[in-house]
């Protein structure tokens, strides 16, 4: 990802300010400790790009494995993705059954990694599911 520049996604009307701008609010952030931004970036990125995981993943075939849940789901694909196609992604979320409903979202200006002026559509939308939380 980082060789071909497809971790983020840029042209003439989407402008990405890049990985490290992007995350500069998090790093910053007051509710955030230099323990979060560690196991994010460092623990979290050895555990899901490890060769073992994405062999592993490779086998899984969710159309047949898990068609159903009970708890709500929510797919946020960006448009601009080429390492997770948008469409195979969507022809499961046709198929999954969830008992506490699912919802898709799409966001135009991102790629594999969320285009910060979509975080914020991210943001709303998390905001609206907690409002259906129940104790």
């Amino acid at each position: 990802m980082l060789r071909y520049n497809s971790m983020v996604y840029s042209d003439d009307q989407i402008k990405h300010p890049g990985l490290l701008k992007s995350s500069k609010a998090f790093i910053q952030s007051k509710d955030y400790s230099m323990i979060d931004v560690y196991n994010t970036f460092v623990k979290g990125f050895k555990l899901v790009y490890h060769l073992d995981f994405i062999k592993e993943i490779a086998t899984v075939n969710y159309k047949e494995q898990l068609l159903k849940v009970s708890i709500p789901v929510s797919f946020i694909h960006g448009t601009k993705d080429v390492h997770v196609f948008g469409e195979l992604v969507e022809d499961y979320y046709k198929v999954l059954e969830a008992d506490k409903g699912k919802r898709f979202i799409w966001l135009d200006k991102s790629s594999h990694a969320f285009h910060p002026e979509d975080t914020k559509i991210i943001e709303q939308h998390i905001i609206e599911e907690l409002k259906h939380y129940k104790k």
